[in-house]
């Protein structure tokens, strides 16, 4: 009879290790891992020489990670964040592992960030136009985080202070949160090809001063407002070192913006805005002002156009001329712009009911008004102005009729006396009645004398 033995391999138990200590599960955290390790209890290898030999054993038990959601298996300890079996398995022709000690769980949990927090120049030293996310370091590295400025969608770009939060945001990690301010200071700019304005004298030091900005992004709005005065405050008419005390950024971005202190070296001039002749009370005025070296005068010629005697005074017309002097240094001028006259009508002419003022020479075309006492116009250079009045004195008129009434009565006189009496009538009643007879005519006439001279006076000029 023949028998067929089976030698079946022998169940051992393990006990798994940690530290040297038995334990029935592996705790881990992420990125810090253990090999699984399994002791044999020796009494359940056959006694003698293989009690003798457990670590020979021991040293032939292969592990294997099984991850309990996926199914996935690897021979390497799990680095997700997880729930595993750990199986042990022998590698011997007479012994197996007993199936109910071959497992053990093995589980990975979240780690916690031993730190967080903002790399502080990064928070500090941002400047507009420049701005750049803050840096978050984490021990270990490489741990992903969410940050966020509370109040706002996404990071801020304007210049100011603002509170920042970084919130760890990783599937290995354990939530953390850590807050800071985040600091975007204004961007540096500078003022170039400074100006300083003179101005006409006003009893203040204020001086303007303009520039251009350097350093402003485009598409940003942003202006200056410079705040100057005059060197020790100094307000009289002449040149003066201009101090700038201050300065104002204005417009919509002007808030991210500020001004590098200029360096400058800037005078201005003060000048006279009014020049009154010194020998009458006309004068010029300029809201620009006149340099102190401007001077001006106003005086009566004899001309042609003016020439009056006893007849035309009679008749209530007169004319005379002013001659206007622009100067400079002593010689005549020709101002940058056209600047405001003020001649003061003549006693004679004040209230005269038919008064003309006409610019003759330079001034020929000017457009005279007249305010209070004075004749105004404008004008930039010298010339000659003409009053011209025509006011008929009526009271000659009865004095007249009274004069021929009598001349009159004594020609009837003479026409009763006989023919040869009449022959003896004086010369000159005769020239008086004829005088009368004609004085409409004459006066006619004398009107068309002296507007044909000013029309000679003004073509002189032209030419």
């Amino acid at each position: 009879i023949e028998y067929a033995i089976v030698v079946t391999k022998k169940p051992i138990r393990i006990s798994y290790l940690r530290d040297g200590n038995a334990i029935d599960v592996y705790q881990a955290t992420y990125g810090n891992l253990y090999y699984a390790r399994a002791m044999i209890v020796t009494d359940t290898l056959v006694d003698g020489e293989d009690r003798a030999n457990y670590e020979y054993y021991e040293s032939k038990i292969l592990y294997s990670y099984t991850n309990v959601e996926s199914g996935v298996t690897t021979i390497v300890p799990p680095t997700k964040v997880g729930e595993y079996i750990v199986t042990a398995r022998l590698e011997d022709n007479n012994y197996i592992i007993d199936s109910t000690y071959a497992t053990i769980s093995y589980k990975v949990d979240k780690a916690r960030v031993s730190e967080l927090k903002f790399e502080q120049n990064s928070l500090s030293n941002q400047v507009y136009g420049q701005v750049s996310m803050p840096i978050v370091v984490t021990t270990p590295s490489n741990v992903n985080v969410e940050i966020e400025f509370p109040g706002y969608n996404s990071m801020p770009t304007n210049a100011g202070t603002y509170s920042i939060k970084v919130t760890v945001k990783d599937e290995n990690y354990y939530q953390d949160t850590r807050t800071a301010m985040f600091n975007i200071n204004p961007k540096p700019i500078t003022i170039e090809n400074l100006k300083a304005l003179g101005k006409a004298y006003d009893g203040l030091s204020e001086i303007t001063v303009k520039g251009d900005l350097k350093g402003v992004m485009n598409g940003d709005e942003v202006d200056i407002i410079l705040y100057a005065h005059t060197r020790d405050n100094k307000v009289n008419v002449g040149q003066h070192s201009v101090v700038i005390s201050g300065w104002d950024l204005v417009g919509l971005h002007s808030g991210n913006y500020v001004l590098r202190d200029p360096l400058y070296n800037l005078s201005a001039t003060i000048t006279n805005k009014v020049i009154t002749d010194p020998n009458s009370t006309s004068y010029i005025t300029s809201p620009d002002g006149f340099s102190s070296n401007v001077t001006v005068s106003f005086s009566e010629v004899y001309d042609t156009v003016d020439q009056t005697n006893w007849f035309t005074k009679l008749l209530g017309q007169k004319a005379t001329v002013q001659v206007i002097e622009v100067k400079e240094n002593g010689l005549n001028t020709v101002l940058n712009s056209k600047v405001k006259f003020y001649v003061r009508i003549p006693e004679e002419y004040k209230d005269a009911k038919n008064l003309t003022i006409e610019g003759i020479g330079n001034l020929e075309g000017i457009i005279v008004s007249r305010e209070g006492d004075y004749a105004t116009f404008y004008a930039d250079t010298s010339g000659e102005i003409v009053f011209y009045k025509n006011d008929f004195p009526y009271w000659v008129i009865p004095v007249a009729a009274v004069v021929l009434m009598i001349i009159l009565g004594g020609v009837f006189a003479l026409i009763a006396l006989p023919i040869r009496r009449r022959k003896h009538i004086p010369h000159d009643a005769r020239k008086a009645y004829e005088w009368n007879q004609g004085l409409e005519g004459r006066e006619h006439v004398y009107r068309k004398k002296v507007e044909q001279q000013i029309v000679e006076k003004k073509r002189r000029w032209r030419y």
